[in-house]
C-alpha cells in the first residue's frame, strides 16, 4: 500500500506518476472504504441530476467529470 499512496517526494524525484491514481483508489480499512461509498450513494443521485441535466455547463465531459470525483475523492 505504501507504494500506491499520494507522496509528493516520490512523484517529482522517482517520476512515479501513477500515484496521481493509485491514491484516489486504495483506502485504509474495509470501513474506509464503507463510509466513502455510503457518502457518495448519499449525495450522488443528486450529483448526477446537476452534472447530467446541465449540458450548457459540463456538456459531454460530464461522464468524465463524474468518475474524476469519483477517483480524486
Amino acid at each position: 500500500m505504501d507504494s500506491l499512496v499520494f507522496y509528493g517526494p516520490a512523484i517529482s524525484r522517482r517520476n512515479q506518476y501513477y500515484r496521481f491514481i493509485t491514491c484516489g483508489l486504495i483506502h485504509a480499512d474495509f470501513m474506509h472504504l464503507a463510509f466513502n461509498m455510503l457518502a457518495f450513494y448519499s449525495f450522488g443521485r443528486v450529483l448526477e441530476q446537476g452534472l447530467f441535466s446541465s449540458p450548457e455547463i459540463f456538456g459531454a465531459e460530464a461522464p468524465f467529470y463524474y468518475a474524476m470525483l469519483y477517483v480524486g475523492h
